[in-house]
């Protein structure tokens, strides 16, 4: 469970900064494509902050990024192939866990039910930049990363790439909603894990007693 509790942190924690990301391509259309009327947030990518035209550049690049949320099932696997699951006298708690575990199901679903949204995203985004600054959060230096992403021939032309892109405001913010979900998915099953894990403690005393 603290593989979970982990998993949780960093993916919630990705999802936030992915949202930050499309909030800055987001306000980069809304005003009507004037750069020098946007608010953009600062990027981080690995130990790399980007900032200014650049952070845009790098948003774009990482508008299709998700990563859903991951359970481990080394706990009940190995309450299972122990048997020690049969030890629990507290059927509440029995229940609670295998339903824990049953969500993941649930949830990969869901997953799978948005792919075809970042797809398309990601197929924008290939007709937006040029391969350099799409491919730039590869490069190991903030030097590198500046010079791949800066590889436009005019700004006029980025601009028109993004207009004939059909949609492709719709497709951010359903990018967004989507690492909302994760965000509150995130927050959900780590508050569960703590009554989860808090009762299983309270069950192992009860028992140590015993």
């Amino acid at each position: 469970m603290v593989k979970d509790s982990l998993e949780f942190e960093f993916k919630s924690r990705n999802a936030q900064q992915n949202m930050m990301k499309l909030t800055n391509i987001l306000n980069f259309i809304d005003s009507g494509y004037d750069i020098t009327q946007t608010e953009i947030s600062n990027v981080e990518w690995g130990q790399t902050i980007v900032q200014d035209t650049a952070a845009l550049w790098l948003s774009i690049s990482q508008a299709g990024f998700v990563q859903f949320p991951h359970i481990f099932e080394n706990t009940i696997t190995d309450l299972r192939a122990t048997g020690n699951i049969k030890l629990l006298t507290n059927i509440e708690l029995k229940n609670e866990l295998t339903n824990y575990y049953n969500f993941q199901k649930v949830h990969n679903d869901w997953n799978q039910s948005y792919l075809p949204n970042r797809t398309q995203v990601d197929l924008a985004v290939n007709h937006i930049l040029p391969l350099k600054a799409r491919t730039a959060y590869n490069q190991v230096d903030l030097d590198s990363i500046y010079e791949n992403l800066n590889d436009f021939s005019e700004f006029g032309q980025f601009i028109e790439s993004i207009k004939t892109q059909k949609d492709f405001k719709a497709l951010l913010v359903g990018m967004y909603h989507i690492q909302t979900r994760i965000v509150k998915q995130c927050y959900q099953r780590t508050s569960i894990l703590i009554e989860i894990k808090e009762a299983i403690e309270q069950e192992i005393k009860n028992l140590t007693k015993d």
